[in-house]
């Protein structure tokens, strides 16, 4: 599988990626610089998480069919489509930078699984997308509570399904992104 967000991010400097499991205090305000802006063109480049290998096969083990809610570049997407998951993405806004085609205006299927990455804090719109989806697996990416989301969304998304599967992602800083794979 081609994946250059992971090759560019394994080349940086250590001090960049996330250290154990310790979450730091004030991290990101104490980083030069130089750190913000190689994380923000990055990110803004492929995607806030940094997908592998792993994540990608265990997404492949649980569906063939993905609805990548809030898609932002497509890049997770064109990862999937890689192994013959088939994806359609959905975002509010075109990306500069895209890996995939984003509409503006599709549904979820209901044998599709229902993917979501980084949604944004105080914003409603993924909880009640998440409360109208009629399928039965969620695979979410990102931080648990902390970071990106609200907690009516977590605390829905862990009432109707059941966790499966938890993935371990490369970390910037002091994020701890994960993949969760979630069934009911």
């Amino acid at each position: 599988m081609k994946n250059p967000y992971l090759v560019e991010f394994d080349l940086l400097p250590k001090k960049y990626k996330r250290q154990g499991f310790c979450l730091q205090d004030n991290f990101e305000k104490k980083q030069s610089k130089k750190y913000l802006e190689k994380r923000d063109k990055m990110t803004n480049k492929y995607s806030f998480s940094v997908p592998t290998l792993e994540a990608v096969n265990t997404i492949q083990h649980y569906t063939k069919e993905v609805f990548d809610f809030g898609a932002g570049t497509g890049y997770w997407a064109y990862l999937l489509e890689q192994v013959n998951i088939k994806v359609r993405c959905l975002d509010i806004k075109k990306p500069i930078i895209s890996w995939h085609n984003i509409q503006f205006d599709i549904s979820p299927q209901k044998n599709e699984a229902l993917m979501i990455g980084w949604p944004k804090r105080y914003s409603k719109d993924v909880f009640y997308f998440l409360k109208s989806y009629e399928g039965n697996i969620v695979i979410y990416v990102g931080e648990f509570m902390r970071g990106c989301g609200e907690a009516e969304f977590f605390n829905f998304l862990f009432q109707m399904y059941e966790l499966q599967e938890i993935v371990h992602l490369p970390q910037w800083g002091n994020r701890s992104d994960m993949l969760y794979i979630l069934t009911r």
